[in-house]
């Protein structure tokens, strides 16, 4: 796709390849309960403004029942895992080292 007058080569993605854009990073499986939610927020306000301002003669969106998030904790380490991570993290620090030089 050729580049418009006055836009640098590359500034514009066609649609549908906006993973080939430079900056965007690919990504595999699914889009996470949080994101789904959060666009379906955006897109049902700007449904009940567009209803209020009269550009729409129903707010299609009321209908949308949007996913549950689900609201679980991560896993607790045990307590030979938080030795572990402690002793990875306290042999490594250079006030460690300082502490223990000779």
């Amino acid at each position: 796709m050729a580049a418009r007058p006055g836009v640098p080569a590359g500034a514009d993605v066609p649609y549908g390849e906006v993973g080939s854009h430079p900056l965007s990073l690919p990504k595999e499986g699914e889009f996470a309960t949080h994101s789904v939610h959060g666009c379906g927020r955006a897109v049902g306000s700007c449904c009940s403004w567009a209803t209020e301002a009269g550009y729409l003669g129903e707010n299609v969106m009321q209908r949308l029942k949007l996913p549950p998030i689900l609201r679980t904790l991560p896993e607790l380490l045990n307590e030979d895992q938080i030795l572990r991570v402690l002793s990875i993290g306290l042999n490594r620090t250079l006030e460690r080292l300082r502490n223990f030089s000779t």
